[in-house]
């Protein structure tokens, strides 16, 4: 590899990188990349043609003394990677995978205007059972990045220098591809919350609808990561459009997106479409979305992502880091980007399935939910969030001690899932092996995250509901009460409060399971109106 030393300039395919200032382009347009996966391309484009191991990746990456799970971790940055370059890693443009070994970029690749011709790239299949040893970079190879880093160290100013680069690179906003309509908006860390309601299937085929779930799903986690924005549940936002459905369209009303937002207690809503082109089991997916205020209906931004469906992941992190970007929610962690990616099945079918089957479950179809639930279960065992599912369908079934073995298992696999879905887990396990003081403190954990989240408060309080914890749940009511609205008049409040009040026997409870059932008449919520009132005739 001839090339100037003084270079910091690639090129390679439609790409652009600048080594110095953090900076990848394709065509001039910037895409963001976190630091990790920056680093990687850093290391792999350095020594094109040759294969870089996992263990000089852990090495450069995380040094010793550095406690982070380094394989989900190195997979996650890896996919984020490629999602950004729209390589596959089942037919890899530039970034191979060497089984057992490492990687190799395997693309030419220029430094200003001189060609870096990769090394000849052996099959895997001939490559012999012996050691291989690297060979030494030359005096005209570019310096390789460990030696950067250790030369970059020489110095307080490069120091310096390098903190401010990464700095910028992680915060600057990338440049859209697509037109976008964008207004100022102020997100703070407290009361701000946000619903995805869904993706149109554009080309109605029936074999992608699936995808309207699936992308909805990974969104929400993507959002939620960090904790700086409460996202609504999926159950919630299904369950509304049951009772009281909105139109299909590009964008909404401002009356549609007051009632939906007060409704589900959300400040700002995800929607938008999704069209699958091409051949099903090789197509892209092109990802339209846009992001709308409920109070005022305004559109704050739209945009557009396309990606390959083989690489789901990397689409809907492109989605997130631009929503992210215009909400101003910092990039997330290492250890959030794992939990998002254990969000989903990593397997496509395992997704397929899955994904359906939460659409039938909340549409309460329990089984068929369940089988579908049993098909994912079968291609992706240790995903426990099918584990989850297949507990609550199989308690709806009827069928108890299924039921257990299903949530005994979600918990023994629950360790790297977002802190949410694994109070969550917690909880359900503790309570279906008649520990309740347990399953209240996951469910205090789950509340303390988001207080001002009437769902998670509810988990706690139905936990909370005996005559021995009576106190402790109206004090949760009370903090709910002190809530800005929409969150204090929704009509759980008054209801959960009626429940709390009917162990002391008489009427009191009446006036407020009225309350409760009024209020939620007059927000189209249905279903919580029908349940209301079922209460309240048992309590009479």
């Amino acid at each position: 590899m001839s090339v100037p030393t003084t270079s910091r300039l690639l090129r390679f395919g439609l790409f652009e990188v600048d080594l110095e200032n953090a900076r990848l382009t394709r065509k001039g347009v910037r895409i963001r990349l976190q630091e990790q996966s920056f680093r990687i391309l850093g290391m792999l484009l350095d020594r094109a043609g040759q294969i870089v191991t996992r263990e000089e990746l852990r090495k450069d990456l995380w040094p010793t003394g550095t406690y982070v799970d380094f394989d989900g971790s190195l997979n996650a940055a890896l996919k984020r990677l490629r999602a950004a370059l729209d390589d596959d890693a089942d037919n890899p443009r530039f970034i191979e995978t060497v089984t057992k070994r490492g990687y190799r970029f395997i693309a030419p690749v220029t430094a200003e205007d001189s060609l870096l011709s990769a090394e000849p790239i052996i099959p895997v299949a001939i490559v012999q059972p012996v050691a291989v040893e690297e060979p030494p970079a030359s005096r005209h190879s570019l310096p390789s990045y460990s030696s950067r880093r250790w030369l970059a160290g020489i110095t307080a100013l490069a120091v310096v220098l390098a903190a401010v680069i990464i700095f910028v690179f992680r915060r600057r906003a990338a440049v859209p591809s697509t037109p976008s309509v964008e207004a100022n908006v102020d997100v703070g860390a407290i009361g701000r919350s946000v619903a995805v309601l869904g993706f149109q299937n554009a080309t109605a085929r029936s074999g992608d609808a699936w995808l309207s779930t699936a992308l909805a799903e990974m969104l929400r986690t993507e959002l939620g990561a960090g904790g700086k924005l409460r996202v609504v549940s999926g159950e919630n936002v299904a369950q509304f459009r049951i009772s009281s459905p909105w139109s299909e369209t590009d964008s909404l009303s401002q009356q549609t997106t007051s009632r939906i937002g007060k409704a589900l207690n959300s400040d700002l809503l995800v929607l938008g479409s999704f069209a699958a082109l091409g051949d099903p089991q090789n197509g892209v997916v092109r990802v339209d979305f846009r992001l709308q205020d409920a109070q005022t209906g305004e559109i704050l931004y739209q945009g557009a992502e396309t990606g390959s469906e083989k690489q789901f992941f990397g689409l809907v992190a492109k989605v997130g880091v631009a929503l992210r970007e215009r909400l101003g929610l910092p990039m997330i962690s290492e250890s959030e980007e794992v939990s998002v990616v254990s969000s989903l099945p990593s397997d496509p079918d395992a997704n397929r399935f899955y994904s359906l089957g939460l659409a039938k479950l909340r549409n309460a179809d329990v089984a068929a939910a369940k089988d579908l639930f049993l098909q994912a279960e079968k291609l992706a065992p240790r995903f426990p969030l099918v584990h989850l599912m297949l507990y609550r369908a199989w308690a709806g079934l009827g069928y108890d001690k299924n039921a257990k073995d299903e949530i005994k298992t979600a918990y023994q696999l629950s360790s790297g899932l977002p802190e949410v879905d694994k109070l969550q887990i917690e909880g359900s396990y503790y309570l279906s092996f008649r520990d309740p003081d347990q399953a209240i403190s996951a469910y205090r954990a789950l509340y303390s995250l988001y207080p001002d989240s009437v769902d998670y408060a509810e988990q706690l309080i139905m936990a909370l509901n005996n005559p021995i914890h009576r106190d402790e749940g109206l004090a949760v009511i009370g903090q709910l009460r002190k809530l800005p609205p929409p969150a204090s008049e929704d009509p759980r409040i008054d209801f959960w409060e009626g429940q709390l009040i009917s162990y002391s026997g008489g009427t009191a409870a009446q006036p407020y399971f009225e309350r409760a059932a009024a209020e939620a008449a007059s927000r189209g919520q249905k279903l919580l109106y029908a349940l209301f009132r079922l209460h309240q005739c048992v309590n009479l």
